[in-house]
């Protein structure tokens, strides 16, 4: 809409109060009833990318399909809860391995076989570390959510950048979600063919808005989430 001398309004940036009553219920909300969507780098072979809905390299939110880095280019990150896991393959004598399986890794775990031959083939594991995290300029704008990023094979050493840091930063009494990271895609080529896999960079220290805002999602997520296992795959 315009005014009588044809210009737009000045639009009202001042936050939209909401009446506390509009979010009844949601203290008695169960945090097993919440699906986190995944970070997940397209790669050549994805449905999306098949689809043309996606180009290779690009990071997406794995529900909703939303944008979230074009490659090579950084997203900031606010990790603040870690998570190591086994993601499981199969081989059923095709000569193809189909996601099996994930499952958290446990001292009585921790130590299984790469690769086991089982009744129903061969299964493959690949270990993974994974960070939950926010993204800062969702935290500004108030409309943020908690993602997984998890990293596995070629992009483990990524997972360690920030295990590394999460280690520097107990040291000084600080906990991991008061440093900000740079997440990105990079193409890279090895035996396997070209793909894209997840690098880290840190970066600034995270505001008090940031930082309370990841310890208020690291309680819900220490009480348990499923977080969402579509299209899972080996890289």
């Amino acid at each position: 809409m315009t005014d009588e001398k044809g210009l737009e309004p000045k639009k009202d940036n001042t936050p939209v109060v909401y009446d506390p009553i509009l979010n009844e219920g949601m203290d008695a909300l169960d945090p097993s009833e919440i699906i986190i969507s995944r970070a997940l780098i397209q790669q050549a072979m994805s449905k999306r990318v098949q689809d043309g809905k996606a180009t290779q390299g690009q990071i997406l939110d794995s529900v909703d399909g939303t944008l979230l880095a074009e490659p090579q280019t950084p997203l900031e990150i606010i990790c603040f809860h870690p998570v190591r896991q086994w993601i499981e393959f199969i081989d059923r004598g095709t000569g193809k391995a189909d996601y099996l399986r994930t499952k958290e890794m446990t001292p009585e775990n921790m130590n299984l076989e790469w690769e086991e031959t089982t009744p129903d083939g061969v299964v493959k594991r690949n270990k993974a570390l994974g960070y939950f995290f926010l993204i800062p300029s969702e935290i500004a704008e108030n409309t943020y959510f908690p993602r997984l990023a998890l990293f596995t094979r070629t992009s483990y050493k990524a997972g360690r950048k920030i295990s590394t840091m999460q280690a520097k930063l107990k040291a000084a009494g600080r906990p991991l979600c008061t440093r900000v990271f740079k997440l990105c895609s990079l193409r890279v080529t090895n035996d396997k063919g070209t793909f894209n896999v997840f690098d880290v960079d840190s970066g600034r220290d995270a505001t008090d808005a940031e930082v309370q805002a990841a310890l208020r999602w690291k309680k819900v997520i220490m009480t348990g989430v499923e977080v969402h296992k579509k299209d899972e795959v080996p890289f």
